[in-house]
């Protein structure tokens, strides 16, 4: 008997230094990212010593691979180490902390637990080894936002320039809600893009964005703190051709940056060997601008392929026949059948590349193309000797009986206000302007309707929210969301939907 129990003190060590060393298994799923319990030194803290170490203490283990790229600081990498262990993680000065020096680290949600969990929040550490820590701080959150994405606010200093410089980082929280702490004080813009800020111009026009909606914020003595709310945007695209395939001696295929293609009809008095250059504007969601310049020699092309249709469209009411290259068409091109003949339709001449119906009556559901009057520039004739297309006219609206939606906007800048009541369910939007302090959505149908209001800053399009530009710097514009589901129903006024835009 003694012989057994000495066996099994023997066997229960060598059990349990086979146990595993990661986190503890079982139990509910965990989906709660890590959280910082206790910090040492606490933030803001004045006067730390030179080799102070900073210790924070999680509530649970860290993954510590996703902890190093996920600590940013002013200091140089050099200055400092991290150290994981468990639920801490540990930043020591490589020698000493700069004297004199406000020190600052920003911890990254993006710093997960062994389930992959990030974190709610960013956490911020900022100390000072002199006898000051600026109080400045700005606050805010970021409306229309996923929280299952990582955002990034930036401040700058204002006014921008090109060679402006983010001058702090914060990452929005789940809940949407950012908070710049110990600034100095100044004049201020906060920035947001999706993902994180580097070259927010750039980012503007591939990712997600918001930007200020005053001019600036500024922080002084009578004003230590401040508050701003933005509104997540999709991207200002801007499009730059990357390459071009010949589709005929006149016509090129432009390839776009963002994989699109567009036709372009090259001066048919240029000849083999000339250089082209192609200049194009276009307009995104907020502004017109222009692709940068591209040229290219013209090369000899031997066009043998015969023009091909595209497609056929009704665009702004007027039936369309699109080609994919420039084409000649003789008056008998187009016939549609009137009893057992084909009869020539009137057509005309968009584009090298497009003709259009201005006069075609609603029982025409057929046309037909001859190919023997159809060729292209270089003299092919149209790939079929008979082309049938289908005319599909677009739906009419049907008779809306609805509901009025009556309210009173609260605003004291000059700018027109402008209305929009998004219908939950079929994703539809009806749009109001607001007049000597009141708005009316009149006739819409009945369903639940999210209701916002904007400044009208767009020179496009007034149904269009202004999201700001960078370059020229133009402030975005200010908003307000109704905070309740406004229920309409046909035939009833719903009345008090009232709006404030400070």
């Amino acid at each position: 008997m003694k012989f057994l129990n000495r066996t099994y003190l023997w066997i229960i060590p060598i059990l349990f230094g086979c146990a595993a060393q990661g986190p503890a298994s079982g139990g509910p799923p965990d989906s709660d990212g890590p959280a910082v319990i206790s910090m040492m030194p606490k933030s803001g803290t004045i006067h730390i010593p030179g080799d102070q170490k900073i210790s924070l203490v999680f509530n649970e283990m860290l993954d510590p691979v996703s902890v190093p790229s996920s600590v940013t600081t002013t200091l140089e990498e050099e200055e400092y180490h991290i150290k994981v262990r468990g639920r801490k993680i540990y930043i020591s000065p490589t020698d000493q902390w700069p004297p004199d020096n406000v020190i600052r680290f920003t911890l990254s949600r993006k710093i997960r637990d062994y389930q992959n969990n990030m974190m709610a929040a960013p956490v911020e550490v900022i100390l000072s080894t002199g006898d000051t820590i600026p109080e400045g701080e700005i606050w805010g959150s970021l409306k229309n936002y996923d929280k299952e994405n990582l955002v990034e606010t930036g401040l700058f200093v204002w006014p921008i320039t090109d060679s402006s410089r983010v001058y702090q980082k914060i990452e929005v929280n789940k809940e949407g809600n950012f908070h710049f702490r110990n600034i100095h004080y100044g004049r201020y813009i906060v920035a947001a893009i999706e993902g994180g800020i580097s070259i927010v111009e750039k980012q503007m026009q591939t990712k997600k964005y918001a930007l200020n909606s005053v001019e600036y914020i500024h922080l002084h003595s009578n004003n230590p703190s401040d508050s701003i709310q933005l509104y997540y945007s999709d991207p200002v695209e801007k499009l730059k051709i990357t390459s071009i395939e010949m589709v005929s001696q006149y016509s090129v295929k432009l390839l776009m940056n963002d994989n699109s293609e567009e036709l372009f009809i090259v001066d048919s008095l240029l000849s083999p060997e000339d250089s082209v250059t192609i200049q194009l504007g276009k307009s995104n969601r907020l502004e017109h601008y222009s692709l940068p310049e591209y040229s290219f020699i013209l090369p000899s092309v031997l066009d043998t392929l015969p023009p091909a249709f595209v497609t056929s469209v009704f665009e702004d009411d007027l039936f369309q026949i699109v080609f994919n290259e420039p084409v000649h068409l003789s008056p008998s091109a187009v016939t549609t059948p009137v009893d057992t003949l084909q009869e020539p339709l009137q057509f005309k001449q968009l584009n090298e590349t497009t003709i259009i119906f201005p006069n075609l009556a609603d029982t025409i559901t057929k046309l037909q193309l001859t190919g023997a009057h159809i060729v292209d520039w270089a003299g092919n004739q149209f790939k079929d000797s008979i082309k049938t297309v289908s005319v599909f006219y677009p739906p009419k609206p049907e008779p809306i009986v609805g509901g009025n939606i009556l309210g009173n906007i609260d605003y004291a800048d000059e700018h027109p206000i402008m209305v929009e009541a998004l219908h939950l369910e079929k994703q539809t939007s009806y749009f109001s302007e607001s007049e000597k302090g009141k708005y009316a959505l009149h006739n819409i149908p009945a369903g639940h309707y999210k209701i916002w209001a904007f400044e009208d800053l767009h020179e496009l399009d007034s149904t269009v929210y202004f999201s700001g530009l960078w370059s020229p710097y133009k402030r975005a514009a200010k908003f307000t969301e109704y905070p309740d589901t406004v229920d309409v129903r046909a035939r009833w006024d719903v009345e008090g939907i009232n709006l404030k835009i400070e």
